[in-house]
């Protein structure tokens, strides 16, 4: 059928709707090699169509292929910008953040190296997604912790993210003991680790899902009742 298909006296539009109708069926089978391969050859068929390119990044996505289905993506979008490729982006961006964000249902991560790639995709997501709200999650929490240590945009971030979240309808209190925490460090000039500390000392803390060392709390982690 394929060798039918894409011969010469074929026209390009039959070689690629053959192709890629070949790719699928690689794909339902769960041949995703197979299906790489095939839509790779489509695009080479046309290598200027940016359709082509996003009908294969947005079956990449399907298939939780994200850095694939990012990279098409923004092959689609270097041709031609159009609202389907961007929200395509936007839903790779995020879903390969929340992977790498999460270490377990309900745990962010806490090393600072998977929270800084995590932002990265974040905000990226957010200029294709303006109403993530796992995206301002996500890099409210990596700009958090440098604000921890004393970064002062960081902590401007941190207030713009958690504030953005909470006004798109997030009702989760760990953005909100953060968010509350960086106002009264931009309210009072005070160190914001200093404002943590004692926050969480006056906190009755709840059991986590995951155990933390005795006497090292990990701010990016716990969760505590709001006032």
């Amino acid at each position: 059928w394929l060798k039918l298909a894409t011969t010469e006296h074929a026209s390009k539009s039959t070689r690629i709707s053959s192709i890629t109708t070949l790719a699928d069926l690689r794909l339902r089978q769960n041949k995703v090699p197979e299906f790489v391969e095939l839509y790779k050859r489509a695009i080479a068929e046309l290598p200027s169509n940016a359709w082509t390119y996003y009908d294969f990044a947005r079956r990449l996505n399907q298939s939780k292929l994200w850095d694939l289905s990012i990279e098409q993506s923004r092959k689609a979008l270097s041709l031609l910008r159009f609202p389907e490729a961007e929200s395509l982006l936007a839903n790779s961006l995020i879903r390969k953040a929340e992977a790498m964000y999460f270490v377990a249902p309900g745990i962010p991560a806490a090393d600072p190296r998977i929270l800084e790639q995590a932002e990265a995709l974040a905000v990226e997501c957010l200029k294709y997604n303006r109403g993530e709200i796992l995206a301002y999650r996500i890099a409210g929490h990596a700009t958090f912790m440098k604000a921890m240590a004393g970064d002062y945009g960081s902590l401007i971030a941190t207030q713009s993210y958690f504030a953005k979240a909470l006004e798109l309808g997030a009702n989760d209190p760990w953005i909100q003991d953060r968010l509350s925490v960086a106002n009264q460090a931009l309210e009072t000039s005070r160190p914001m680790a200093q404002i943590w500390s004692t926050y969480l000392a006056s906190k009755t803390r709840i059991p986590a899902s995951k155990p933390h060392p005795a006497n090292s709390p990990d701010p990016g982690s716990l969760r505590f009742p709001v006032k």
